[in-house]
């Protein structure tokens, strides 16, 4: 093999693989733009979802809190009314069985 020959084999092989190996650098670096990109995004939503997930806490407090009142509002009423029944009752006893 001459040495242009030589030349030629080595220059067909070395330019396919630099431009591969630039090809892969560059694409590497837009991998790692796209990545913290992305890790910006998740943070910004993260912090958001945490945002609005510590309202709806509130919010479900809140709803809790009253329908405790209501539960303990309900509770006084139907035991006045057992009150007054036993009451009536009693009385109804005491006028009718004796």
């Amino acid at each position: 093999m001459t040495d242009q020959q030589l030349l030629t084999l080595t220059l067909s092989l070395v330019i396919p693989i630099s431009l591969s190996i630039a090809a892969l650098i560059y694409s590497n670096g837009r991998i790692s733009e796209a990545k913290e990109t992305l890790r910006a995004e998740i943070k910004a939503e993260t912090a958001t979802l945490r945002t609005e997930m510590a309202t709806l806490r509130a919010e479900i407090k809140a709803e809790s809190a009253a329908l405790r009142a209501e539960m303990a509002e309900l509770r006084a009423h139907l035991d006045s009314g057992f009150e007054r029944l036993e009451h009536a009752l009693k009385l109804h006893e005491l006028e009718h069985h004796r």
